[in-house]
């Protein structure tokens, strides 16, 4: 159907409730939504006398009253009941266990490590977002494009380093306003021209930094979202790792992509804290049935910067060296250890929640071999509402 006609039949939708009342029309109107929906300003154009109530100083006026004002509508007055308050412990109910999941990710470990409560309520519980939650927007859509862009251009060019300069900046200018038009359609939008313009300009010269990279530590094979398969203990981990590279030398690299936080991940690096980096070295290192780790660094796309404890690898990189000579090996004994004591947890019942108006306690103490997990509430936790209240929210 054309678009007036697709316009018409949702008039029509419109109308029917309202040409189908016989005694009383009764429309709910949001404050955010009057005189934005056609409906209403149609309404309000051609009619007057409206009897206009607001439920909410209705209900809360008179308590007591067995109906609301002029609609005539009953209600019925419930007990008040006070919101959970934040609590740093969950205890599950007798006889409920937690098994453990066949397959974990770095994501689902980081979850478990620091953010229990989320773990629970992702994998266990398996509750989920809303659909509209699904869409994408700001770095985080950033991020997949360049994800996206990276693995297109080294699944259709396994034998990249014989490209010249051309042929790159001609598949560049071909595929990156295609990839933005089918998979960043919000920044298509009108108002969205500025931003549009940003986010190409980044990604292009990200590219391009990304390939002198590269060039410059002599990589001959690149792979694009390697999945990766390993054993862990009793589970066995699953990943798509972004970048597996591997030089003239033979050296393995694994390379994780990032949008931005450039000293964010360099802190990472110093500290001795990059746990993903050093789940996708695990991994690779599984799957390879090699005795040595493979090296491991970070590329930011709004810098084009590689992000690594040395350059002996990329000789362009930002080093970030750590301050102590624990290395990737120790820190993934203390992710272990740090998981065992997770497990041990909710095998017993015990939940921690990392949320906002809880505190540490004694049982939040990680063993002495275990990583630090007295670290800040994630502000992405998309179960701020299932984790309690403060008095007086």
């Amino acid at each position: 159907p054309s678009v007036d006609e697709r316009i018409r039949r949702r008039m029509r939708a419109w109308l029917r409730p309202i040409q189908n009342a016989q005694s009383q029309l009764i429309l709910v109107i949001h404050d955010r939504d009057e005189g934005h929906h056609p409906l209403w300003t149609r309404l309000t154009s051609l009619f007057s006398g409206f009897t206009e109530i607001r439920i909410e100083d209705a209900l809360l006026t008179d308590a007591a009253a067995r109906s609301i004002p002029a609609l005539e509508i009953p209600t019925a007055p419930l007990p008040l009941k006070p919101l959970p308050r934040p609590r740093r412990w969950w205890d599950l109910p007798k006889g409920t266990t937690i098994a453990p999941r066949e397959t974990e990710s770095y994501s689902s470990l980081n979850k478990l490590v620091y953010y229990p409560h989320e773990w629970v309520l992702d994998y266990a519980a398996r509750l989920r977002l809303g659909r509209a939650a699904d869409l994408a927007s700001g770095n985080l859509l950033y991020g997949r494009l360049a994800h996206r862009l990276f693995e297109n251009f080294f699944t259709a060019h396994p034998n990249w380093p014989r490209l010249n300069e051309q042929a790159i900046r001609a598949w560049l200018e071909a595929r990156l306003p295609v990839l933005i038009a089918q998979e960043g359609a919000l920044l298509c939008e009108p108002g969205m021209g500025v931003e549009h313009e940003r986010v190409t300009a980044v990604l292009d010269s990200a590219f391009t930094r990304l390939l002198e990279h590269l060039r410059r530590a002599g990589i001959e094979r690149a792979a694009a979202e390697q999945e990766t398969d390993a054993a862990f203990d009793d589970v066995k981990l699953h990943g798509a790792i972004d970048l597996v590279l591997n030089d003239r030398k033979g050296r393995e690299i694994v390379l994780d992509v990032k949008w931005s936080s450039e000293a964010y991940r360099g802190d990472e690096l110093t500290e001795n804290r990059y746990l993903q980096l050093a789940t996708y070295a695990y991994m690779r290192k599984h799957a390879a049935g090699a005795k040595t780790w493979p090296y491991h660094a970070y590329f930011i796309v709004t810098t084009g910067n590689v992000l690594a404890n040395d350059s002996t690898v990329f000789p362009d990189a930002a080093v970030f060296a750590p301050a102590d000579d624990e290395g990737i090996a120790a820190i993934w004994a203390r992710l272990r250890a740090t998981y065992l004591w997770r497990r041990a947890q909710i095998a017993a019942g015990r939940v921690e929640v990392n949320a906002a108006g809880t505190e540490p306690d004694l049982w939040s103490a990680p063993p002495a071999d275990a990583l630090i997990t007295n670290v800040d509430p994630d502000k992405f936790d998309d179960y701020t509402w299932l984790t309690g209240w403060d008095e007086g929210a």
